[in-house]
């Protein structure tokens, strides 16, 4: 909310693209924690700039994928998991790659990026998309043990072990081990023996 006051305060709608630019690269280059606060801090930006301006942001990161792969090799990585948060976040139009200029995405890096960001999109849950930076990266207590919830909930519906070890993995939150150790036990109570075995 401070942030969105201050950027208010700057009143520079024309500097809004390297403001979303500059959150971009700058949280590329930090841990998930700061990448999931650059995620919401993005969110927030739309609303003193426009959707304009942060269509414009994301196009100028895209259109430097090259020099930011320099710095954080997996950028095009870390810049789709923006885009397809961005977009979960209704903040980036579901259209988005669509939009963006063909030459940047028809090889390399922009490539990688759209192949990348229509996976995340096909094949993931806005669920798991909203966590992309890991369920630890959030910082509440409740936000974790709802996602260990999920998480469990998810093994015994689909029984994809390695997939719930990557989810585990995923939280980024190794002191939290016990709630996963106690959801599953309670959840295999509450099944019986059924899905006990799996």
């Amino acid at each position: 909310r401070e942030a969105e006051e201050r950027l208010a305060e700057l009143n520079a709608a024309r500097s809004g693209h390297e403001v979303v630019k500059r959150t971009l690269v700058v949280a590329m280059e930090k841990k998930n924690r700061e990448r999931e606060r650059a995620s919401v801090l993005l969110s927030a930006i739309t609303r003193v700039y426009g959707s304009e301006q942060f269509f414009e942001g994301f196009i100028h990161a895209v259109r430097s994928l090259d020099d930011l792969a320099l710095d954080t090799p997996n950028a095009a990585l870390l810049l789709g998991n923006f885009i397809a948060r961005a977009i979960v976040d209704d903040v980036l139009p579901p259209v988005f790659l669509s939009l963006v200029p063909h030459r940047l995405l028809a090889a390399g890096r922009g490539a990688e990026l759209a192949v990348h960001v229509r996976a995340l999109l096909e094949q993931h849950s806005s669920t798991r998309i909203m966590n992309v930076w890991g369920s630890g990266a959030k910082s509440s207590v409740d936000e974790l043990k709802e996602a260990v919830k999920l998480l469990v909930e998810e093994y015994f519906t689909e029984g994809d072990l390695p997939d719930a070890v990557r989810c585990v993995q995923d939280l980024d939150a190794p002191l939290f081990g016990h709630e996963v150790v106690k959801r599953v036990v309670y959840r295999g109570v509450e099944k019986g023996g059924e899905s006990v075995d799996q």
